[in-house]
Order: structure tokens, then C-alpha cells, then sequence
């Protein structure tokens, strides 16, 4: 355990000899010091994404046991009631983030308390989320438009986005009035945008395409 002690040599003399003791010697004993280091899984994270972090503590003679790690970060996605004093086991713990919703850059620090054995410790490290991955489904009011009569199409992405413009195209080119429409939250983790049709004047069949422009936090598509 750390603290101080002294330690003293006794001669035992013998015939020609005298008996003798050294002068004290003080020792300091002290904890063993230790390296904290961070990592994230997945290694790269999305916005919308929700990172487990660990942190893994590490003495000179291998994995801590015993102590606690407490997480904290820059932007407030480390929940305190479940990161403020997990157990170190194996010489590591983990804490859940909350749902990602920036591109902006934020910091998790992870303090080790110690033991009698170790000293305390800090490790940090750095989380650079990476624009989500979208995808668009292209949905039609009727698989069939009627001649003389006005349709729409929409088309739903998968990344809940409340940001950026979908274009509608269809064999002819960009179709009129449909080059940027305006994406609209929806339910649950989906958002749309809808393009409204010019009615046929005559027979035949089309294809429409729509494509994403991104954002801030959402990739182009």
C-alpha cells in the first residue's frame, strides 16, 4: 500500500567485531501509475448513431481491477446516470452515447479513480462523426396515371433528415417544378419530399428517378 516506511541493517558483531546499526533509511511507496485509453465502437461514427465507448485502464503489470471510470464529454451526449462511476473489470468499462445529432466534432474524457494500489488517470480522445449514410425509395400515388390527370410522386428517406432537396427526373430530363423540392420530417426515423406530375396527354409508360442533395449531416444520394 502507498505510504512511507524505513529500513534499517543490524550487525551482529562477533569476536573482533563489534555489534552496529545502520541510520534509518526512509522509503516513499507509492501507487503504480496507469494509462487510460478510449476507444469507440463502430470505430466510425454516423450522426443519428449511438457509440459505445470504452475505456480501458492499464498498470505496469497489465489490466487494472478495481476502481471506477467516469465518462464525461463536450456536447452533453454521455448519460451521468448510467457513465458517472462504472466499475473497471478486466481493466476496462463502457458507456453508451446518446443518439449522435451534430457533425460536430466532441471530446470524451474517461477519469479512473485509483485504488491503493494505483493512481488515478485520464484518458481522452476525440469523436468525428461522418455524414449518414441515406437512401430514397421512390413511391407513386397510383402505379398508373390516368390521361388528362394530375399524379404525384414521393420519395421517402431513410435517414429521418430535416434538411436538403430532392430532384425528380424522369427519360425526358429534370421534371418541371420538381428540381428542388424541399424535404418534410415524417414518422419515426423517415422524411419525404413530393413532387406533383403534369397529367399525360397521351398513352405510353415513364420512368422517375429522385435524387437526394444532403446536408449537413446527410450524405447526397
Amino acid at each position: 500500500a502507498p505510504g512511507s516506511d524505513s529500513f534499517t541493517a543490524a550487525y551482529s558483531g562477533e569476536v573482533n567485531y563489534a555489534a552496529s546499526t545502520s541510520a534509518a533509511l526512509p522509503v516513499a511507496i507509492e501507487t503504480a501509475p496507469v494509462t487510460v485509453v478510449i476507444t469507440s465502437s463502430p470505430s466510425k461514427v454516423d450522426v443519428n448513431g449511438s457509440p459505445l465507448v470504452t475505456a480501458t485502464v492499464t498498470g505496469p503489470d497489465g489490466p487494472v481491477n478495481g476502481g471506477t471510470l467516469a465518462f464525461a464529454d463536450s456536447r452533453g451526449y454521455v448519460a451521468p446516470a448510467s457513465c458517472a462511476a462504472g466499475a473497471v473489470s478486466n481493466g476496462a468499462t463502457t458507456c453508451q452515447l446518446s443518439s449522435i445529432t451534430s457533425m460536430s466534432g466532441d471530446t470524451v474524457t474517461a477519469t479512473y479513480s485509483g485504488t491503493f494500489l494505483y493512481a488515478s488517470g485520464t484518458g481522452t480522445a476525440s469523436l468525428t462523426p461522418g455524414q449518414f449514410a441515406t437512401s430514397v425509395a421512390v413511391v407513386t400515388t397510383s402505379p398508373e396515371l390516368v390521361v388528362g390527370t394530375t399524379g404525384s410522386v414521393s420519395a421517402t428517406l431513410n435517414s429521418g433528415t430535416l434538411g436538403g432537396t430532392v430532384a425528380f427526373s424522369d427519360t425526358a430530363g429534370l421534371i418541371a417544378g420538381c428540381g428542388h423540392v424541399a424535404v418534410t420530417a415524417g414518422q419515426g426515423a423517415t422524411a419525404s419530399a413530393t413532387c406533383v406530375l403534369a397529367a399525360p396527354a397521351s398513352v405510353g409508360s415513364d420512368t422517375i428517378t429522385a435524387s437526394y442533395g444532403g446536408d449537413a449531416n446527410d450524405a447526397a444520394v
